[in-house]
């Protein structure tokens, strides 16, 4: 990863990226189209938004709804694949190895706990690492986990979550009749300083822009060990509500990064409870794998799974 320094006249008086470089111009697009959600935020109308952006790149695949109209999960799958690995994989191939397992007949992925195989309760993240020779974790409680997420995608990790996808793509509260799943990639924090301490390039606290710059070197992986990590690690944890937590995101019908609230995904990650009733009342879905009753508030609400390197 590298690290881009920025001050700016306009309302993100101070940016700092880290990304890879060639995702410079994908995040400067990305965060304009942004620039009205993060104003929305301050509260301070004296102080300077701090924005302080982690972004691993994972290039967009778009779901071909003819042939894979429920495939969301696996599309999601494959990005994060694609981001980590050299794998030669495309979305045909994964769909017939999960249906091999009989975790799902179309593409549709209802559940992070799937179903009974050679007599074990295997679920998507053993997929993946049985399948990709991948170490993947199932974690719950969303909004517990906040630090956790951040920390995984600092080290420029993929995370699978599911959601209700609203008509734009981003988190909505649908009950699950909207579910769908995206890899996050990255996130943002946005930090409110006084314009004055901003202008003497001495906030109290935070990482100057001397103390960074140019130290971080292309794909470097930022973690505990890096020597980097505790300035990083001490800003993040001061700066870190749920208000003020974006992340950036990527799911299978579009080919546009997206910035979430990560306040408002937690909620819609949250709010699944049933598959909905178009699916349920489909004759031609009737063969889709999901729980009985229909219901999806123990099988994908509140669950997230994260993604490690081989």
């Amino acid at each position: 990863m590298i690290l881009i320094a920025k001050r700016s006249s306009d309302d993100i008086d101070q940016k700092i990226f880290l990304s890879p470089a060639s995702s410079d111009a994908i995040i400067e697009k990305t965060c304009q189209r942004y620039w009205s959600l993060f104003k929305s935020i301050r509260i301070n109308p004296s102080a300077s938004l701090s924005l302080l952006s982690f972004y691993n790149h994972c290039d967009p695949i778009i779901q071909i709804e003819i042939l894979f109209d429920s495939s969301c999960g696996l599309v999601a799958l494959l990005m994060c694949l694609k981001s980590i690995t050299k794998i030669e994989i495309d979305l045909p191939e994964i769909l017939e190895r999960a249906k091999s397992h009989g975790y799902t007949k179309f593409g549709e992925m209802f559940s992070v706990l799937i179903f009974d195989s050679d007599f074990s309760a295997e679920n998507m993240s053993n997929f993946i690492n049985k399948e990709f020779l991948l170490r993947s974790e199932l974690k719950s409680d969303t909004e517990r986990s906040m630090l956790t997420i951040v920390k995984h995608l600092c080290q420029g990790l993929p995370i699978l979550i599911p959601y209700d996808a609203d008509a734009n793509y981003e988190p909505c509260m649908k009950e699950g009749s909207r579910a769908h799943w995206a890899i996050l990639n990255g996130f943002c924090i946005l930090s409110e300083v006084e314009k004055d301490v901003l202008e003497r390039n001495q906030p109290p606290s935070l990482i100057k822009q001397t103390d960074l710059d140019n130290e971080l070197q292309l794909f470097e992986i930022l973690d505990e060990d890096h020597h980097q990590w505790r300035k990083i690690y001490h800003y993040i944890k001061r700066f870190l509500t749920l208000d003020k937590l974006f992340v950036y995101a990527r799911q299978g019908r579009s080919r546009h990064l997206q910035i979430w609230s990560f306040k408002k995904l937690m909620q819609s990650n949250q709010n699944l409870k049933k598959v909905s009733s178009k699916i349920l009342n489909d004759p031609e879905r009737s063969e889709m794998i999901y729980p009985q009753d229909g219901r999806i508030d123990k099988t994908l609400a509140n669950n997230f799974i994260l993604i490690f390197r081989d």
